[in-house]
């Protein structure tokens, strides 16, 4: 389709400017709150390979090799097995 074809051009050239030492270094995208369902099943597809957000509106947003997510929550109940398969966990006891 149209859309996908202008998300795999958009995403080589900011590959090619990357490689041209353009980057401005890694940018961190922090989420901190509850997971809520009904929006983590859209960040899926930012954490696998398509590295793509697609907003309620269908606008696309294509995350760059040099942007991170992190998510900073209290639980993971709400978290889908898809979605925590995706992810690299960290736990902290705060005991």
């Amino acid at each position: 389709s149209a859309a996908s074809q202008s998300a795999a051009q958009q995403q080589q050239s900011q590959r090619q400017q990357s490689q041209q030492g353009k980057s401005a270094g890694t940018k961190w995208i922090v989420l901190d709150g509850a997971i809520d369902p009904d929006w983590i099943e859209s960040m899926n597809s930012v954490m696998d390979d398509n590295k793509l957000l697609t907003l309620a509106n269908n606008e696309r947003v294509l995350m760059t090799p040099e942007m991170r997510l992190c998510f900073e929550i209290d639980s993971l109940a709400s978290a889908t097995p898809a979605t925590v398969s995706r992810a690299g966990i960290l736990f902290l006891d705060t005991a």
